[in-house]
């Protein structure tokens, strides 16, 4: 900080002064006031040049005089003196914030003056990371002093966690468990925030969501301000408000099992520093090291505990002797099991012990075994045991050498309580004795089969339907048995490569629902089980169901009567067993079941009858009186029950059912056998009526509505024919009206008086108004006929078309028409601009008189489609009158007498034609609102 002898001094160059990086004040060697700064200085002191002008050096150090060595006064006076000096000084900057200052002053002649120069050096941010170098070596050394202390676990991560708070200035530290997508706080101390032991929450509901080793590639995550990070709109702020956060991943045997983390209720004003994450980084790999010897620690207890669970297993009698056979201790479990005490006999030899003391066979066998084991072989064999109350158990002994450095140094005798285990096995004997008898029995097949595919086993009663005995194909391959069935060899072969198989397949005939089951021995099949159900009969029914369900749609498509009795015809051919069927249509007239459709199986019987069709079934017939009542029934001895209309065409019809079809008719269905109808059957029967009678009902409408639409459409034909023709025809008189009426107002006009030329006037207004009415008619009969096809229109555009064509009535009537935002829709361009005009002129038209009129244009999209209104503030309609105003020629009661009355009307056809609606309501003020919907149409993007 010294400086070089006054007369070695040079003058500072000007313009080095103003570049100069480091701070410099010149001040008058007398008043020692500022006379000028440099640009650094000015900066660092954060004052404008002129404040810091005119000022003393002393006066810029308001926070603190003190100086080391002396106040700043005595340095001054000792510069100017002397010629140079220097300290170090705290000094406020402009803004209120302080820094440490290192300033040497010196004499110079600047400006061709002796002068006091003053350089300064700002040394706070070394004066604090020197602190913080200090606090941080203490900070490590306390995590040192942890590590070495005898503590337990919880205590050494309170105190880790303590240091923490002191050392990094902040609320709380707390550390957590995380489990799958949960966070647990385990450990917490400090204040500020309601974090309690034992508390949880979903990961992504925390701040350690952003916690976890190498995020960001950051080992240690630091937020100085957590509302300016990603953070700040988190459930985790709202709930626990912080402010900075400092946390780290806590690893335990290179696994994250959680976080420990340092936080402050307060934004933070300098960033963490290189050497604060050093601290956390460190405290996280202490707790990591502290967890990982407790973890160690517990697993060993757990060991421990395991290992002596094993030794005194409650069926596990263990016994560990000397090579010459003497017991040197045994479990808890064979001293229960005798109820002795253990001094009794530690020390003699195992086979007099108490567990073989009711048998000397028994007691010859574990001393034989015992001298075997000590020659190095492992023995076992069955044993009998009596406990003290007399009980017998069956045990698996076991008596084998333990070998080390090649020879026998003890020797183990195991004792493993079977007596369950036999019990289970006899038992399972027993069950296995009745399924084989079941087996033998059931109509079932079982099978099991090698990895080869050849069969091993083979029973059940349902071989018999297939011609096999139990035990034919054994020895077999499926292949030789099944080779021209492929879907059978391929159901074993998937069950051979492993699969689980559940497959319904048909076999000479006859269908089975299997099940294979592959066995696997380390992964490879070795054998495949499998049972076979015969599901012939519910495979008949559901292709019956399904034929009916086929028969329904068939019948949708049906267009007439006559057809959907063929239809049922064929459906009770092909889904019934039975091969004789009929549909009967009643005539009202004759009050007879007519046949209108047969099966080729009814018809050729009664060709061979000698008849060319079914007879017609009369009055007082039982097939009539089943109609009438309109219920199913069964006649079982058809060929024998009089009153019968075949009773005497073919003497081998047995069985006859017969199901009413509604109003329609019948439906018979016969067997030449005595035959009895299922429960299915009669089910099919009746669901296949149903369907024919909404089949039948169906054709019929559509019948009447093609007959209907015909005459519709012809009707309007003719219609829009005469208003055509007629709107024409009308023209030419029209014309020779007015044009006569014209000749005479120019010829004779002069000779009339004004009683004669009002007459003219009404005559010519007459005929323009019936020629008015004319093209609106001709108009209205048009719509359907020569509209365009619908394409995507811009409403908008349209909407301001039409105005521009209303500008001269709209400026005659000085009216104001505002239109919103419209959207877009599928129309007829030309049509549904015609719309808007007859609304905007229909509301100017019958506008109050003395009233400028306001007509508002506005539209929306609704679930229904395009909504358009259109509403003026004139007198509005009356709720009586608004569905009649949308007839031909009528015109309402509102105060204009303009118009055709055809407008509305037109208007309202238009509509239709877009398969929309149009109605008029009352407006906000009053007035008239009509409004309309267009149906969005899906192909047209708006």
């Amino acid at each position: 900080m010294g400086t070089e002898p006054a007369d070695s001094r040079v003058e500072p160059s000007p313009d080095l002064f103003e570049v100069s990086r480091d701070p410099i004040l010149v001040a008058d060697l007398t008043t020692q006031s500022v006379v000028d700064a440099n640009e650094a200085a000015v900066e660092l002191l954060g004052y404008d040049r002129t404040e810091i002008v005119g000022r003393r050096v002393a006066d810029l150090t308001p926070v603190g005089a003190e100086t080391v060595g002396a106040d700043i006064e005595t340095a001054l006076t000792e510069a100017a003196e002397t010629g140079e000096h220097g300290f170090e000084c705290r000094l406020e900057r402009a803004d209120g914030t302080v820094v440490l200052v290192d300033i040497s002053l010196s004499r110079a002649t600047f400006d061709g003056e002796e002068r006091l120069l003053a350089f300064l050096r700002d040394v706070t941010d070394r004066r604090r990371q020197a602190a913080e170098l200090r606090s941080s070596r203490e900070a490590l050394q306390r995590l040192h002093e942890i590590t070495i202390e005898d503590a337990d676990a919880d205590t050494t991560i309170r105190q880790v966690l303590d240091t923490g708070t002191e050392f990094l200035d902040v609320d709380f530290a707390y550390v957590t468990d995380i489990d799958d997508e949960t966070q647990t706080i385990s450990h917490a101390v400090g204040h500020g925030v309601g974090l309690e032991i034992g508390d949880e929450a979903p990961i992504d509901e925390t701040y350690c969501e952003h916690t976890a080793a190498g995020d960001d590639d950051e080992t240690v995550r630091a937020v100085t301000d957590v509302a300016e990070t990603e953070w700040g709109a988190s459930a985790a702020v709202e709930r626990f408000e912080l402010g900075s956060y400092l946390g780290t991943a806590l690893l335990v045997d290179g696994r994250q099992v959680g976080t420990v983390c340092f936080a402050a209720t307060e934004p933070r004003d300098q960033p963490f520093t290189e050497t604060e994450r050093m601290f956390v980084d460190v405290a996280a790999r202490l707790l990591g090291s502290v967890l990982e010897r407790e973890r160690r620690e517990a697993r060993l207890d757990e060991q421990r505990r395991q290992l002596k669970a094993a030794f005194n297993a409650p069926r596990s009698f263990i016994g560990i002797l000397d090579t010459d056979g003497t017991l040197l201790r045994a479990n808890e479990t064979a001293w229960k099991f005798v109820d002795r005490d253990p001094e009794e006999f530690v020390g003699e030899k195992f086979w007099d012990g108490p567990w073989w003391d009711h048998s000397e066979p028994l007691q010859r066998q574990a001393r034989d075994a015992v001298e075997r084991a000590r020659d190095g072989a492992t023995v076992e064999f069955e044993a009998t045991h009596v406990d003290a109350a007399g009980n017998e158990i069956d045990a698996d002994v076991t008596i084998r050498p333990v070998i080390e450095g090649g020879e026998v140094t003890t020797i183990v005798a195991q004792g493993v309580d079977v007596t369950e285990r036999n019990e289970r096995e006899h038992r399972l004997e027993m069950q296995n004795q009745r399924l084989r008898t079941l087996f033998d029995n059931a109509p079932l097949i079982m099978y099991a089969l090698d990895d080869e595919g050849v069969f091993l086993q083979s029973q059940g009663q349902g071989l018999a339907d297939l011609g096999l005995e139990p035990g034919e194909v054994n020895g077999l391959h499926v292949e030789q048995v099944y080779g021209d069935n492929s879907e059978v060899v391929e159901m074993v072969d998937r069950a051979l490569e492993g699969e689980k198989v559940e497959s319904t397949v048909s076999v000479q005939g006859r269908w089975y629902r299997s099940w294979l089951q592959p066995i696997l021995d380390d992964g490879r099949v070795t054998r495949v089980v499998g049972v076979s159900v015969d599901v012939t009969e519910q495979k008949r029914r559901e292709n019956q169901v399904a034929a009916i369900n086929e028969a329904t749609r068939r019948l949708m498509y049906a267009t007439s009567p006559t057809e959907v009795a063929e239809t049922i015809v064929d459906i009770a051919d092909e889904t019934l067993d039975h091969s004789l069927a009929t549909v009967c249509r009643y005539d009202q007239e004759s009050e007879t079941l007519d046949p209108v459709a047969s099966n080729q199986a009814l018809r050729d019987m009664l060709s061979a009858a000698g008849m060319d069709e079914v007879p017609t079934i009369d009055d007082d017939t039982v097939e009539m009186t089943i109609f009438e009542a309109g219920e199913t029934r069964l006649i079982d001895d058809y060929a024998n029950t009089e009153d019968t209309v075949i009773e005497n065409v073919h003497p081998d019809v047995e069985t006859v059912l017969v199901q009413p079809l509604g109003d329609f008719g019948t439906l018979h269905v016969a067997a030449r056998t005595e035959t009895e109808f299922g429960e299915t059957e009669v089910r099919l029967l009746d669901t296949l009526a149903r369907n024919a009678v909404a089949a039948l009902a169906r054709a019929e409408r559509e019948a009447e509505l093609k007959a209907t639409k015909a005459d519709l459409e012809r009707s309007n034909e003719r219609l829009q024919e005469f208003a055509y023709i007629a709107s024409h025809d009308l023209q030419e008189p029209l014309r020779m009206v007015s044009s006569y009426v014209d000749l005479l107002a120019r010829e004779y006009g002069d000779q009339l008086d004004d009683e004669a030329d009002e007459y003219i006037e009404f005559a010519v207004d007459g005929a323009q108004r019936m020629q008015s009415m004319i093209d609106a008619l001709l108009t209205y009969s048009r719509v359907h006929t020569q509209g365009a096809d619908f394409a995507e229109c811009d409403t908008e555009s349209l909407v301001e078309e039409t105005l521009q064509d209303l500008e001269l009535l709209i400026e005659e009537s000085d009216a104001t028409v505002s239109v919103e935002s419209l959207p877009t829709v599928a129309a007829d361009r030309d049509q549904l601009g015609q719309v808007f005009r007859n609304l905007v002129k229909n509301a100017i038209d019958h506008a109050d008189v003395d009233d400028a009129p306001t007509v508002t244009i506005s539209g929306q999209r609704t679930d229904e489609g395009c909504r358009f209104a259109v509403a003026d503030d004139g007198p509005g309609v009356p709720e009586s009158q608004r569905d009649a105003i949308f007839e031909i020629f009528k015109r309402g009661d509102r105060t204009s007498d303009e118009g055709t009355g055809i407008g509305l009307a037109v208007c309202q056809r238009i509509v239709d034609r877009h398969g929309g609606d149009i109605r008029v309501e009352s407006a906000d003020d009053g007035g008239a609102k009509f409004v309309f919907t267009i149906p969005e149409d899906e192909e047209v993007t708006p």
